[in-house]
């Protein structure tokens, strides 16, 4: 998303900020399998805040098609 990780883990409510926070947490949730008490640990929200990111992050994902690989520009 092109931003910097001290600006996703920051408490900032901007679109972008929000966004990429928000994909952030689908992914590590749900692709990586990460615990939502380690993501919330390592951006210093509540584990219900992590929860309902990971939510918004999955209708970005459906909304926009989006794959983390294509972000990434690897293959998996």
């Amino acid at each position: 998303t092109g931003i910097p990780m001290h600006v996703i883990a920051g408490v900032g409510k901007e679109r972008q900020s929000v966004r990429a926070r928000s994909l952030l947490c689908f992914w590590g949730a749900r692709e990586l399998g990460l615990p939502l008490t380690d993501l919330a640990g390592r951006l210093g929200v509540s584990v219900p805040t992590v929860s309902v990111a990971v939510q918004r992050g999955a209708k970005i994902v459906d909304r926009e098609s989006l794959k983390i690989a294509a972000l990434l520009n690897v293959k998996l």
